[in-house]
């Protein structure tokens, strides 16, 4: 908490749902010009892919290389989850 504000990273995800490259970028990252991780899992936890993202950067994740169903991207940053957000894949 900084200055009694709450900073809480989202994570923004186009298109969802999908079968194809997913944009995925995160705004309002605590900490300006930091390296977060975007973890993606299945909804039985297993990490299918891991990306390194900044806040003013656009990450893509590969839809076609994961099967269809329901997954869960975070974003991690120095150790703790900031920010989840679900995924749909499409067949």
């Amino acid at each position: 908490m900084l200055g009694g504000f709450i900073h809480i990273a989202k994570i923004i995800l186009s298109p969802n749902p999908s079968a194809g490259l997913i944009e995925a970028s995160i705004t309002n990252l605590e900490f300006e010009n930091s390296l977060a991780e975007l973890i993606v899992n299945s909804t039985t936890g297993q990490n299918v892919q891991y990306i390194h993202i900044s806040q003013d950067e656009i990450a893509y994740i590969d839809g076609s290389e994961l099967m269809p169903g329901l997954y869960i991207v975070s974003v991690m940053l120095r150790g703790e989850v900031k920010s989840i957000e679900k995924l749909v894949i499409q067949p």
